[in-house]
């Protein structure tokens, strides 16, 4: 009996997938309008394998939280987070894939970093909206992936050296004014997700490389790193961050730090998706997690650490307060090569990376 949407990679043999999924395949016949139990059914072939992996970058508490919730609502599963970063994991899992080997069963991983994991087959395809529920917008990769949260890069300011109404669009900070005041995290991810073209809310490749040019002009501070470009906006050696998180500005501000993010759009957006991975050892325990981080189960646990989902059905209280605002977000494009082209682009014209 197979998994529905299951497809080996090339170097997975059908024998060996099926192999690994006999004992535990869901019914054929699952009732794609009636997700609930659908998920019932998936619960009980996951509670039969007992176990799932899970690679993600997620700090260990983070990921603790995220555990504790999953395994209270579907009981009888053991969870191993691997903590990886996105890069390593998706070198790690081509090297393994080449050897023949499968020690994932679930991952998340931004779009940046999908390219070779979707050439290479090394995830399935689920019909996450027919058998489970899931927001259509959420569902990429003809339902090879699912998005999990995104991760936002709005304006960030220091409350004490500027206010909130001193910047009403990101030309303001190419004034004299500003001059050496403004911080620009050196790999320029949020202005490469600007590059998208103006009718996918982006401005275009050459608005933003006039634009890193005229702020280049206006000596930002450049500085390696979103979690450094926070900490030194805290610590005012910068009135202003361009390339740092608002999940990360949040931790400051709650914490008593002189920090806030705007709502000035358009606000740039890394998108994180959940991937089932081909030929792997618990595919329904995997089917399972992703459906859940997708879901309402898990949005509570992801918005204590300030992650959350600035498109879809359920937004964030940062998406709701983006959307009340009438901010414009632009999210990662999910043409993997143009992303990269765009990032190498912004990279360059700041010209910090060697």
């Amino acid at each position: 009996m197979t998994m529905p949407n299951a497809v080996p990679g090339p170097t997975t043999s059908r024998r060996a997938l099926l192999g690994g999924l006999a004992a535990t395949a869901l019914p054929a016949r699952l009732a794609h309008a009636d997700p609930a139990a659908n998920i019932a059914a998936l619960h009980r072939a996951a509670q039969a394998e007992g176990k799932l992996v899970y690679w993600s970058p997620e700090e260990v508490p983070i990921a603790r939280a995220m555990i504790a919730r999953f395994t209270a609502t579907y009981p009888g599963i053991e969870v191993t987070q691997f903590r990886i970063e996105p890069a390593s994991a998706a070198h790690r899992m081509l090297a393994e894939h080449r050897a023949g080997q499968v020690n994932v069963d679930v991952f998340n991983m931004p779009l940046l970093f999908m390219q070779p994991i979707l050439e290479q087959q090394l995830v399935v395809p689920v019909d996450w909206v027919g058998l489970y529920g899931a927001d259509p917008e959420l569902v990429m990769y003809d339902g090879r992936a699912i998005c999990g949260w995104d991760l936002e890069m709005p304006l960030c300011i220091n409350t004490d050296l500027t206010s909130r109404e001193a910047i009403t669009a990101w030309e303001d900070l190419l004034a004299p004014a500003w001059r050496g005041r403004v911080l620009l995290e050196a790999r320029g991810l949020p202005l490469a997700i600007l590059m998208r073209e103006p009718r996918d809310g982006g401005w275009g490749e050459a608005r933003v490389l006039d634009y890193i040019a005229r702020l280049k002009a206006n000596d930002p501070v450049v500085l390696l790193g979103g979690s450094p470009a926070a900490e030194a906006l805290a610590s005012g050696r910068v009135a202003v961050a361009i390339g740092t998180y608002s999940s990360k500005i949040d931790l400051y501000r709650r914490a008593g730090g002189p920090v806030d993010w705007l709502t000035v759009g358009p606000i740039p957006s890394i998108v994180y998706v959940m991937c089932v991975s081909s030929g792997c050892a618990h595919p329904n325990a995997a089917r399972l997690w992703a459906q859940w981080t997708a879901g309402p189960g898990a949005k509570d646990v992801f918005e204590t650490a300030n992650f959350g989902l600035v498109h879809g059905r359920a937004l964030s209280p940062n998406g709701q307060k983006m959307r009340a605002a009438g901010a414009r977000i632009v999210l990662e494009d999910s043409d993997v090569a143009a992303n990269q082209r765009r990032l190498s682009l912004a990279a360059a014209a700041i010209g910090a990376l060697k």
